[in-house]
């Protein structure tokens, strides 16, 4: 062969290896056939080929091809490069999602129903997770209008201090006064409160003495229930009873107009009896007055 032959070969095979070697490095694996499955995007947002395409977490293949698609709306046409023995479903969904804060991006395929398999060069839907930096953005607002809100409350309160400072020095100052006032409130009448104190300890003493006198009494007393004889007491409860109903049976003998009583209280021909008697006897004694020598003769001899 001559040389300028070799020099021909030497190029092809350093052009093949350069070629294979290159889309060995983006992470195309050359031994693992691929299936090839579309996806629209109205933004990649910085999406590139040979990002993977992971399912679970798992790399199961990588970005392909990508190209603009221009009409009543642009969008991004993708391709993602999936090993064949993975199966996915006609209803999988590809997911842009962010791999880390740095802007890394990758697809998070749902495989969806595998029963319904989807064919090669079928078109998946596609949806856009929001940015690890939009997700914070919109958690970190909340915070920054709040944290605005209370610099604003700051800076208010100290433009509105010079009036707040003087009402706060003439509190301070009332405080000091009434302060002032209790001890000597305190100090003229540190006698008197002595003697409310001794008059206090006096009376404790006495309770005290009282409540000892009140036990002793009490004992005194369960001395005396213990002394009873509950048979005594019984036949003098009885006693009692009897003599109840008997005064009972009077009482209603009384209202019922029996006996002298009884007929005392029902009738008032005694009542009238002893008014007329009154009446004569008042009668006698006024003719005894007017007329006493027809009621007593005096003879001297």
């Amino acid at each position: 062969m001559s040389k300028e032959i070799k020099i021909g070969l030497l190029a092809v095979v350093s052009l093949l290896i350069l070629y294979f070697g290159f889309n060995f490095l983006k992470g195309q694996d050359f031994l693992s056939p691929t299936n090839s499955y579309y996806v629209f995007y109205k933004d990649v947002n910085g999406l590139t080929s040979s990002n993977l395409v992971l399912i679970d977490g798992y790399n199961v293949g990588m970005v392909g091809d990508m190209e603009i698609h221009q009409g009543s709306k642009t969008s991004i046409l993708v391709e993602l490069q999936i090993k064949k023995k993975i199966t996915i479903g006609k209803d999988a969904v590809a997911i842009l999602v962010d791999t880390d804060l740095l802007g890394g991006k990758a697809i998070r395929v749902l495989p969806g129903d595998i029963r319904n398999p989807a064919e090669p060069d079928d078109t998946l839907s596609g949806e856009i997770q929001k940015s690890l930096a939009e997700e914070f953005k919109d958690r970190a607002m909340p915070v920054v209008q709040s944290f605005d809100t209370t610099i604003l409350g700051i800076n208010e309160f100290f433009t509105d201090y010079s009036a707040l400072s003087d009402n706060l020095k003439a509190a301070i100052n009332n405080f000091r006064t009434l302060t002032y006032n209790l001890n000597q409130l305190t100090i003229d009448n540190r006698n008197t409160l002595k003697s409310t104190m001794s008059n206090l300890d006096s009376v404790s003493r006495e309770l005290s003495i009282a409540v000892a006198e009140f036990n002793s009494l009490g004992r005194k007393l369960n001395t005396m229930a213990d002394s009873l004889d509950p048979e005594e007491v019984a036949a003098s409860v009885r006693a009692m009873r009897a003599n109840l109903e008997s005064l009972q049976v009077i009482t209603q003998r009384m209202a019922n107009g029996e006996g002298t009583l009884g007929r005392l209280s029902k009738e008032d021909s005694l009542y009238r009896h002893l008014n007329l008697v009154l009446q004569d006897l008042d009668s006698l004694l006024v003719d005894l007055k007017e007329n006493p020598k027809r009621y007593v003769r005096l003879s001297l001899f």
